[in-house]
């Protein structure tokens, strides 16, 4: 991927027109991105209350599920 981005990146640089369509279609992408946002929200009017997590008020349990992992909820090690 990494190779890409640079390959891009040198072809946006040469041409105008390519570097104005990248950033045309960057743009198009976070207004349906916001938009998709704004539309899930107001349908779920419930979301944060009906899937609270009792453990940590505030955040969601369906957020991020590697967080268990990372707070100690995983494995417990042995000693």
């Amino acid at each position: 991927m990494g190779a890409a981005v640079v390959a891009l990146s040198v072809i946006a640089a040469r041409s105008a027109a390519v570097f104005q369509t990248i950033r045309l279609l960057g743009a198009a992408y976070l207004v349906h991105l916001g938009a998709r946002r704004r539309r899930s929200s107001s349908s779920a009017s419930c979301r944060s209350s009906c899937t609270a997590d009792p453990r940590r008020p505030g955040r969601s349990s369906s957020r991020a599920p590697w967080t268990s992992i990372a707070v100690g909820g995983g494995v417990a090690a042995s000693a």
